[in-house]
């Protein structure tokens, strides 16, 4: 199985993790969705196999690979960080007066596994750079969030904010022969069981007739929505200006705009930072995983509409 048909059924099961997830717990069984919770341990073995990986991944892109060169490492690095701050502040304007600050960083993080799903299939087309570049940003905004997991989300125990920020810890202190011998398995294990799982576990929240209204009209949807679709391509085009204009590098825009749209599909990791935010079983959770899907699928949506449009006019 080639790597675009790997990346393809990695991002499959994680939808079909997610509809699955909702539609139980929306069902008249849901007490039975809710009886797997008592197993937590497996969301958080999930998240911490996947953030070993991650930083494997950095400290190969910093010894071998994108991030080596300064000069070019800037691109994405700027990016990164643009695409961060910018739905950040998005949430922030939208929950300003609401209450709800506690979650301004779920619009932050891009789910690398489910983006380059979407590029295996609909951006082949694109130059190879695109996907480098693409996952450059992933794994900085990854670190990124570990960094506010640890400065923000570890100070009540949570064992899933511990299983992320020792995950990266541990993989930025393997032996550096261990990505090359065992990053293949751990990103395949991540993209087909790890994630999927961890999805399936946190996507599922249960909206009763009463509670729908508060849930789909609350501004936390709005700002995680709003931050996800807009804010995160909005930031990330903005940050390679800024760094490119510092640098004198030029940039294929045409073909970087629907890559800026495919970071704010947030989904993974945006799930785990609203589940750091929120209590669980909250309006505030329930409408912050809303808007994770609905700003994730829009995303997707937008980046596939760019993508396609890109081929038909090449």
């Amino acid at each position: 199985m080639n790597s675009n048909t790997k990346q393809t059924l990695g991002g499959g099961l994680l939808l079909g993790g997610a509809l699955l997830a909702l539609f139980w717990a929306n069902s008249p069984a849901h007490a039975s969705y809710e009886w797997l919770h008592q197993f937590a341990i497996i969301p958080a073995a999930a998240i911490f196999i996947f953030f070993v990986t991650v930083g494997l991944e950095l400290r190969h892109e910093i010894t071998d690979g994108s991030l080596s060169n300064l000069r070019k490492a800037v691109l994405p690095i700027s990016a990164a960080i643009g695409g961060m701050i910018v739905p950040a502040l998005a949430f922030v304007a939208f929950n300003f007066q609401s209450g709800s600050l506690a979650g301004w960083a779920i619009p932050m993080s891009t789910d690398i596994a489910f983006a380059l799903a979407v590029l295996a299939i609909f951006g082949k087309r694109l130059p190879p750079e695109m996907r480098v570049f693409l996952l450059t940003v992933a794994v900085v905004d990854d670190v990124l969030a570990i960094a506010v997991i640890a400065i923000f989300y570890t100070t009540s125990f949570s064992l899933l904010s511990l299983a992320s920020v020792f995950g990266v810890v541990i993989g930025l202190l393997l032996p550096r022969g261990i990505f090359k011998k065992a990053g293949t398995t751990l990103a395949d294990f991540n993209s087909m069981i790890g994630l999927p799982l961890f999805v399936f576990f946190e996507a599922g929240v249960y909206i009763s007739p009463t509670d729908s209204s508060s849930v789909l009209n609350s501004t936390v949807i709005y700002g995680i929505a709003f931050g996800l679709i807009v804010g995160k391509p909005l930031g990330v085009l903005a940050g390679t200006y800024i760094a490119s204009s510092i640098t004198k590098q030029k940039i294929d825009w045409q073909n970087l705009f629907p890559i800026a749209l495919l970071c704010g599909v947030g989904f993974t990791v945006a799930l785990l930072m609203n589940s750091l935010s929120f209590a669980k079983g909250s309006l505030e959770s329930a409408s912050g995983t809303m808007g994770v899907l609905v700003g994730s699928a829009a995303s997707a949506s937008l980046a596939v509409y760019m993508m396609n449009k890109r081929t038909n006019v090449a």
